[in-house]
């Protein structure tokens, strides 16, 4: 398989439930030097709390230029109450441009000033 059969076959072990079968699925696309397969491969870990293997993809995924990886062990971290390394993490995902899916707040032109 490619690595985009790979990852869809990862994303459908996730979707019925299939945690070890999206396992096998993400490190083999992570084996193939994949950075969204390696996020993948630590979201599968976080999932069946194995944090530090977790840890591992999410590094090989910021390494390979993955914006949110760092993002993803932020909140990791953060949910294990390692708040300096959460800190370090999110201030390297802002560094390297993810905004986390989040759009600019206020929207431009919507600024009002009061009269």
């Amino acid at each position: 398989m490619d690595v985009e059969e790979l990852l869809r076959w990862g994303r459908s072990c996730t979707d019925s439930g299939d945690l070890n079968g999206a396992l096998d699925a993400y490190r083999q696309a992570d084996g193939l030097g994949h950075a969204e397969a390696a996020v993948m491969l630590g979201e599968t870990y976080r999932k069946l709390g194995r944090p530090q293997l977790a840890e591992a993809a999410y590094a090989r995924a910021e390494s390979r230029g993955h914006i949110e990886a760092p993002l993803c062990l932020g909140n990791m971290l953060s949910d294990l109450g390692n708040v300096e390394g959460a800190e370090a993490a999110y201030k390297r995902a802002v560094a390297g441009g993810s905004h986390g899916g989040l759009q600019p707040w206020p929207p431009a032109g919507q600024i009002r000033t009061p009269r």
